[in-house]
């Protein structure tokens, strides 16, 4: 219900429906209800695949990037920490 009342009040005041904020993720499937073309559901339903996709690709361009170190953070913050402080040290062992 959110982003659907903030939807109609950018409409409402006169953001062009071809600007880049009413494109992005979320916006255009309400765009899309407010114009009659998706209905509520289907507005939904796309916000979820298409979030989806959005986030497939952002893990597929992070994945390929040799600069980014992956930690696990399924054991905890204390697991986190101990981590990071390794590679700092190991970073700083290096210069």
């Amino acid at each position: 219900g959110g982003l659907l009342k903030e939807t109609q009040q950018l409409v409402e005041r006169g953001v062009p429906l071809d600007s880049s904020a009413l494109k992005s993720l979320g916006y255009k499937e309400m765009v899309l209800h407010l114009s009659g073309t998706l209905s509520m559901d289907e507005a939904r339903d796309a916000i979820v695949r298409n979030t989806r996709r959005f986030a497939k690709r952002q893990m597929t361009w992070f994945r390929a990037d040799p600069l980014i170190d992956w930690i696990d953070a399924s054991e905890g913050p204390d697991a986190v920490v101990c981590a990071i402080e390794k590679r700092l040290a190991s970073l700083n062992a290096g210069v």
